[in-house]
């Protein structure tokens, strides 16, 4: 355990357990700072916020922008993915299960999120990025939540008019050139329907702004995934004839300039496929009759040859591919997690063996609003 030595200093010594005859006998072990703060970023929210109350250099230490984004980034490195979590939705409930008990353990233990707000009712989680959970407890009301330190920012309002019976799309991303969480949000422009409406929430600036339309695309929001400073969503020329879909790509930086990455002929089978992404880099999962590809896209540039197929599976023990919804939630070295039709699944690359976890505590059926997140410090309130 850590002890402080006085109440200033981060000059902390860590003592040892060791028999009490030996204790006596040998000097207490001494490590310099900078070693003791390369030992506090790699280890999980819950004990970080607790070693806040040690003495008020290690409070200022934990909660300064520095140490809080060398602790998300060690959370990525993590070993077995042991900062890995997946938070979904059990009716009128959000629950939370970590990504290494799905993969190493018999039964997966599951834990109550407790959300923010608690008088509004009809939540859904919209995205997540660096710790950070995009949620909408109405169709006017957003909130970025941290589950981790339970901190959370309401949103204002984002200045487009909408019908009683619409529900705007939304998801969550990272600027790294000016530091700041950025929320993109999708609406019907039901004056002009080749049009779709994009407006930009800054969490520095706390502030929405229009940015250029999308003309003459139907875009599927809501499960899009972050990677290499884009967000990127499935787009459809024709909403009720989705045989040529696409995957465009926002940059956050820019903000204007919309891309289209193109697919081999033979993956465009419809609307039966999931983007993820893991370790930084954007998988594609598709969907066959009899099987299923995993594509992983070069994160330097666009185009056909950046396209590298990860793995092919076989047929799923309940049935074709493409009769169940299935989404890809992480892509690790020997296989993949992913959720289909309401329950998780677990595939080995190694033996081509398919695994169903186990998950305790979740009452009834789950739904397909399940989301991946890491565990982080990082706070929606305070940026600025």
């Amino acid at each position: 355990m850590f002890m402080a030595q006085s109440q200033t200093t981060l000059n902390t010594e860590i003592v040892l357990w060791m028999p009490p005859f030996q204790f006596l006998l040998l000097p207490i072990p001494k490590l310099p700072n900078d070693v003791i703060i390369e030992i506090l970023t790699w280890l999980p929210v819950k004990s970080l916020l607790k070693f806040k109350c040690v003495c008020t250099s290690w409070r200022a230490l934990i909660s300064s922008q520095r140490f809080i984004k060398a602790h998300l980034d060690n959370s990525k490195l993590a070993p077995n993915s042991a900062h890995d979590m997946i938070a979904f939705n059990c009716p009128g409930n959000l629950k939370q299960c970590s990504v290494s008990s799905m993969l190493y353990e018999s039964v997966s233990q599951v834990f109550d999120l407790s959300l923010p707000l608690y008088s509004l009712k009809g939540f859904k989680v919209e995205g997540s990025c660096n710790g950070l959970l995009l949620m909408t407890l109405s169709k006017r009301q957003t909130i970025l939540w941290n589950p981790c330190t339970r901190t959370y920012k309401k949103l204002p309002h984002f200045g487009v008019e909408i019908a009683e019976d619409y529900y705007p799309d939304y998801d969550l991303g990272y600027d790294k050139s000016s530091d700041d969480y950025k929320v993109v949000g999708f609406f019907d422009n039901f004056t002009d329907l080749s049009d779709v409406i994009v407006v930009v929430y800054s969490l520095k600036n706390d502030e929405w702004k229009r940015i250029k339309n999308i003309n003459g695309r139907n875009v599927k929001a809501g499960r899009a995934a972050f990677a290499n400073g884009k967000l990127y969503y499935f787009t459809y020329p024709d909403y009720k004839y989705r045989s040529d879909w696409n995957i465009l790509s926002l940059d956050l930086e820019k903000e204007e300039e919309y891309e289209t990455l193109q697919m081999p002929s033979y993956v465009k089978l419809g609307d039966h496929s999931s983007l993820a992404v893991s370790e930084g880099s954007l998988f594609l999962l598709c969907t066959h009759l009899t099987c299923a590809d995993v594509w992983m896209l070069d994160g330097s540039s666009v185009g056909i040859e950046n396209w590298t197929k990860v793995v092919t599976m076989p047929c799923c023990p309940d049935g074709g591919w493409k009769y169940n919804r299935t989404m890809l939630l992480y892509v690790l070295k020997n296989g993949l997690v992913m959720f289909r039709g309401a329950t998780f699944v677990v595939y080995n690359a190694k033996d081509g063996s398919f695994r169903y976890p186990r998950i305790r505590n979740t009452g009834e059926s789950l739904s397909v609003g399940v989301y991946t997140y890491v565990e982080s410090l990082v706070s929606p309130v305070g940026m600025g």
